[in-house]
């Protein structure tokens, strides 16, 4: 890019559209805290934190401790459950907020910002209240190894600093794989697009950079056990030839293009449009790999997830997506001198966010919906302890079973205080017919999650009177 485009990069009035994003996404986790905690995985992490009264890190990814941080502080301070939920819900968009700050201030990428927001809301409706999901914050820690990269500074020139600077960088790529294994995708994506825009071929800094994901990558994956979740999915790796073979079956192909023209809209019109500007500037050779990597990124998705899952899940799988698509249209938006044109563009923006943050909002309200329909539960049956099968409750708005015994407990008690909490567990018939119901201290949680008693909740916050489980029986 050229010192006069920097120069206009510098001025222009999009980055203050990125903050003023950041901002509406920060308020938007305040207002919406209880439908963020009280779901699915956050609602199942809270729990474990507050029991535990310490971090909780699953699957050994440790870069989680910064989000969780406020929360152990909550919890010794001894303040309301609802304050606590609240802190955990926008502790998030803090560490959000800062990642996206430092790659403005220090490594003068001046659309951090906005990517950072598109990337977390501009492919998503559901995946905005599956706040404890790694992924998220992979994508900020992607986002600063992205920065370091591309920075002006010139992180990769020799300088009395450049020990220190590609030490940063290695940590941000650690940081990145190791609050969940996408982070690879996000590092190799930046570390191909530096060497395609710089044609910088014989730097050996570069090649450090590669063989320490490639070390991270053999190691993570050698002490990923099969039968963990992780090393469900890379156990489908070596079937990629049959699975392509069949790929006019694959669930997850269909799910995303019955979605094109809804949740992926704006991320395959910005991916035609920032390839359509890189072949108009002959960047060839950047734009021959920004087309090779998102289409392997694709396809590669698809494949692992061939089987499907929940909605939640499957926009948090195309979610990389959105990084990698948009991150270099950002930096190739043409700031022009003609204030009609940055009109128009600043205007373009305005409606991606606004999109974004609609379908938020509407989802809110179908959280708001299972929160009601989890009142109407614990109204009919005037029971403290509810177990349920899953065929005597409406699945669509249950969703997933597993976690609605936290997800009640914790919502019951933030709303209504600890003396008017419950939990209603819903399972399958096999689940059912094995729980002991009969047990007055009993409190059922899913099996990988181990026994409790009603006694060991943690009585600052739950307080589950000795009783049997109330439970229909057909």
């Amino acid at each position: 890019m050229t010192q006069e485009g920097n120069k206009l990069q510098d001025k222009s009035p999009y980055q203050l559209l990125g903050f003023l994003a950041l901002g509406v996404y920060f308020i938007y986790c305040g207002v919406y805290f209880i439908e963020r905690v009280c779901y699915a995985d956050s609602a199942h992490m809270l729990f474990k934190m507050i029991q535990s009264g310490s971090f909780n890190i699953e699957a050994g990814r440790y870069p989680q401790i910064l989000t969780q941080i406020p929360v152990i502080l909550a919890l010794k301070w001894k303040i309301s459950l609802k304050a606590v939920a609240f802190i955990y819900s926008i502790s998030f968009p803090l560490f959000f907020g800062a990642a996206a700050l430092v790659s403005y201030t220090v490594y003068k990428n001046r659309w951090a910002p906005a990517l950072l927001v598109f990337a977390l809301t501009g492919t998503v409706n559901y995946s905005f209240f599956h706040c404890a999901t790694e992924t998220h914050q992979s994508i900020a820690w992607g986002l600063l190894f992205y920065s370091w990269i591309l920075s002006p500074v010139a992180v990769f020139e020799r300088s009395p600093q450049y020990l220190i600077q590609l030490l940063w960088g290695a940590l941000f790529a650690v940081l990145s794989m190791h609050a969940h294994p996408v982070g690879f995708f996000f590092i190799i994506f930046s570390l191909g697009y530096y060497i395609a825009q710089r044609k910088d071929f014989k730097n050996p800094a570069v090649y450090f950079v590669f063989i320490l994901i490639a070390v991270l990558s053999l190691y993570k994956t050698a002490q990923t056990e099969a039968t963990s979740y992780e090393g469900q999915f890379l156990s489908v790796i070596p079937e990629f030839p049959k699975l392509l073979g069949d790929f006019g079956n694959n669930w997850t192909r269909e799910y995303f293009f019955n979605e094109l023209n809804h949740t992926y809209l704006f991320l395959w019109t910005i991916f035609v449009l920032a390839l359509a500007g890189m072949l108009r500037r002959r960047m060839f050779l950047r734009a021959s790999y920004y087309l090779l990597f998102n289409v392997g990124l694709l396809i590669f998705t698809m494949l692992i997830y061939h089987k499907g899952d929940s909605y939640v899940m499957m926009e948090r799988a195309f979610m990389p997506l959105a990084f990698t698509v948009a991150a270099p249209a950002m930096e190739l938006i043409c700031v022009s001198k003609k204030t009609r044109n940055n009109l128009i563009q600043a205007l373009a923006i305005i409606i991606v966010f606004m999109v974004g943050f609609g379908r938020i909002s509407e989802k809110a309200m179908f959280m708001d919906e299972r929160l009601a329909y989890m009142n109407k539960l614990h109204q009919k049956y005037s029971a403290p302890k509810i177990c349920l099968k899953t065929s005597q409750v409406d699945m669509q708005l249950i969703e997933v079973p597993w976690p609605v015994c936290f997800e009640s407990l914790l919502y019951s008690s933030a709303v209504y205080g600890k003396d008017s909490c419950f939990t209603i567990s819903v399972m399958s018939e096999e689940e059912f017919e094995a729980a002991d119901l009969s047990s007055p201290d009993n409190f059922i949680t899913p099996g990988f999650f181990g026994s409790l008693k009603t006694t060991e909740l943690n009585q600052q916050f739950f307080k589950i009177p000795p009783q049997p489980y109330v439970a229909e029986v057909e």
